[in-house]
């Protein structure tokens, strides 16, 4: 259960950041999705001691959603910063 929970949360991470960045391209957007996806799964299992298939405790899940937040924003400033010069 706690990996679909991550998985999900990833995902609707990098899907908000595509927004707030104002990226139209589909392979953009899908990228966004995956990296945040693959952030929260790992940070998530991280802080849950290593474990995904059973529940996930609130730390991990507040764990997940910075960390995987922070990535994509960190990914989305250095595409914008490569595009810009």
């Amino acid at each position: 259960m706690a990996l679909l929970v991550l998985t999900l949360m990833g995902s609707v991470i990098g899907w908000i950041a595509t927004i707030i960045a104002r990226i139209e391209d589909r392979g953009g957007i899908l990228k966004h999705i995956v990296i945040g996806m693959i952030a929260a799964v790992v940070i998530g299992i991280i802080a849950n001691d290593g474990g995904f298939l059973g529940g996930l405790s609130a730390m991990a899940c507040v764990a997940a959603f910075i960390g995987s937040s922070a990535f994509v924003a960190g990914i989305v400033l250095l595409n914008q910063r490569m595009r810009s010069q």
